[in-house]
């Protein structure tokens, strides 16, 4: 290179080449020192967070065995499943409780009368809807179609579900289908139109509300709009899935020693799991 000189061991008898390179080498010798003792930190790192994993979740195991709930786990038990299906939580009082399911609830719905296109006028007006007594909500209807009308009551939240079914009918086959949200007597559906300058839909039950019924023993006779019920029996929640008058089952609470048996289980996997770290 232009303007820089260089002797060679050939020329000065000196092994520059090896002497410079021994001289980098002890110049670098403090950084080598630094990264070992870097990477030997590091390792240490690691291994320390390793022990403060493994003893966090020892400790998580412990504080469930250590719990006053640790024990008092249930589980519960129907004889028949295609009926009832239940779950219970650690509130539960361990028995047998017997009991029928005479009725299940049903969401009321309600249908219009046939139209023969569902872009038919249902006029101007409002249409007040309200469900199992709550505050009535009221729709404001500007010369709507029957499509229209339906896409108003779906917006407006009113507590039910509206849709147009085509029956098969040659005349009128498009009728306007009320659902309501709410099952049982909680859900039971008013409406009341007041509407002119087209047809307006005159509704007449599709299905009607009902609320499920259990019945327990020969005196007692219990009614729930929902049937979904956790208010029964304590700590139990039920399922009524079919009605079968007639026919008792029995719904059974314990103690959830598979629960227990896991809770101890995990514990002492936990608790082997740092002895070998």
């Amino acid at each position: 290179m232009s303007g820089t000189s260089y002797i060679s061991g050939i020329v000065s008898g000196l092994q520059t080449d090896e002497i410079l390179s021994q001289l980098e080498s002890l110049a670098r010798a403090p950084v080598v020192r630094l990264e070992s003792k870097k990477s030997a930190l590091s390792a240490k790192l690691s291994a320390w967070q390793q022990v403060n994993t493994t003893l966090l979740a020892l400790k998580s195991a412990a504080a469930d065995l250590a719990s006053f709930t640790a024990f008092s786990d249930k589980s519960a038990a129907s004889s028949n499943e295609s009926l009832v299906s239940v779950t219970a939580n650690s509130s539960a009082i361990a028995g047998d409780y017997t009991f029928t399911v005479e009725s299940l609830a049903t969401r009321h719905s309600i249908v219009s009368q046939g139209f023969d296109d569902p872009t038919a006028s249902v006029g101007t007006g409002t249409v007040t809807i309200s469900t199992g007594g709550t505050d009535p909500t009221v729709i404001d209807v500007n010369d709507l179609s029957l499509e229209g009308l339906r896409d108003a009551i779906n917006i407006a939240d009113a507590g039910v579900r509206a849709y147009i079914v085509n029956d098969g009918s040659d005349t009128t086959p498009y009728k306007l289908v009320l659902a309501s949200e709410s099952s049982g007597s909680d859900g039971e559906i008013s409406v009341n139109t007041n509407l002119s300058g087209g047809t307006a839909p005159a509704f007449s039950d599709l299905q009607a509300a009902s609320d499920a019924v259990i019945s327990m023993g020969t005196g007692l006779t219990i009614t729930r709009s929902s049937n979904v019920i956790s208010d029964l029996i304590p700590g139990v929640t039920l399922n009524l899935l079919r009605a079968e008058p007639g026919s008792p089952l029995t719904v059974t609470v314990s103690a959830d020693s598979e629960a227990i048996k896991e809770k101890v289980q995990e514990f002492v996997g936990k608790y082997n799991e740092v002895v070998s770290l």
